[in-house]
């Protein structure tokens, strides 16, 4: 894979998550599933973050540019989204020779460092497990999210509780 087809992929989740995010009712945001889950507005944070920041601390090798323990609202989130996806997308179509099969990267919540093409796919990997997490949140809220709408973003029949 190249890191053009990669971003071909990656991008695919752009409909699919804002879909989802825009579902998130504003009275909601303080709920989650149980005492162990994150809180919905955690979650948005979270997933607006991943878009923003992963793959960008991975292209410049700089993961400070993290913070923790943030809320977002759905609109908020939505915003982080678009830049976000954005930004990835720029910064793949420049993406220096020789960075995507070659160059390793050390995001410190790693043990060791890892080639970046590697990170790149957790990175995505990541995104489809919050992606999924906000789906369940939804499901379990009384949304009738369906698997059109995790895939391609879909509300045809999407109905509120």
């Amino acid at each position: 894979m190249t890191h053009l087809q990669f971003l071909e992929h990656y991008l695919s989740q752009r409909s699919p998550l804002i879909s989802l995010v825009e579902l998130v009712p504003e009275d909601r945001l303080e709920w989650s599933p149980g005492d162990s889950f994150m809180k919905m507005n955690h979650l948005l944070w979270h997933l607006g973050s991943t878009v923003e920041k992963d793959l960008r601390a991975g292209i410049l090798n700089d993961y400070t540019i993290y913070d923790r323990d943030s809320v977002a609202n759905p609109s908020e989130t939505v915003a982080t989204l678009r830049k976000g996806f954005d930004e990835v997308e720029d910064l793949f179509q420049d993406l220096p020779d020789g960075i995507w099969p070659n160059r390793e990267t050390n995001p410190p919540w790693m043990s060791e460092p890892m080639e970046f093409w590697s990170y790149c796919q957790l990175s995505a990997d990541h995104l489809k497990n919050h992606k999924m997490q906000l789906f369940s949140y939804l499901k379990l809220l009384g949304y009738s999210v369906h698997t059109e709408t995790l895939y391609d973003g879909s509300l045809e029949g999407v109905l509120a509780p």
